[in-house]
């Protein structure tokens, strides 16, 4: 498959609403253990190491679609003062001038607010960065590739049907 197609087994279970969670995906046949109900190619696939400058990029490089694919994923919140991620995107920074060190960068839920003298342009790429590894960790999957080191993935269509199956037969 190519160009993030998807595939599904819907003859296996029904999507419903559900009160409490969004929409779900209920068993109506017996589905034994291993069966694939969904087939999708990641928008992209990071080791597991990877930092927020790591992905941002690998973000960026994506085919315009595909961006948006990525954008339009929840996103969690950002803890508050959490801010060991800030010198690897200082480090990665390409606007007009480095941001001095000593201007600290205050963090709240949604976004990024900065202290007076504070670049607006850095700070914008700080909040971006924070932004794509907010959606990255809320969406992502891990993959178990025999013989290779653990890689995590991005699969928007099956992010949005992974709710835990039920079994609804009665």
């Amino acid at each position: 498959m190519s160009g993030n197609q998807y595939a599904t087994r819907t003859d296996l279970y029904d999507e419903r609403r559900t009160v409490y969670s969004g929409i779900g995906a209920f068993a109506t046949n017996f589905i034994p253990s291993g069966t694939r109900l969904f087939c999708e190619e990641a928008l992209f696939l990071l080791p597991n190491e990877a930092d927020q400058v790591e992905l941002y990029k690998i973000v960026k490089a994506l085919p315009e679609k595909q961006q948006d694919a990525f954008w339009g994923l929840a996103a969690s919140p950002i803890p508050k003062g959490e801010t060991s991620h800030i010198e690897s995107i200082r480090k990665s920074y390409q606007g007009n001038a480095e941001p001095s060190p000593s201007i600290g960068i205050l963090h709240n839920a949604d976004s990024v607010c900065h202290t007076e003298g504070t670049s607006d342009d850095f700070n914008k790429f700080v909040h971006d960065h924070e932004q794509a590894w907010s959606r990255y960790e809320t969406n992502r999957f891990t993959i178990n590739i025999p013989g290779t080191p653990k890689m995590l993935g991005v699969f928007p269509m099956v992010r949005q049907n992974s709710t835990s199956l039920r079994d609804t037969r009665s």
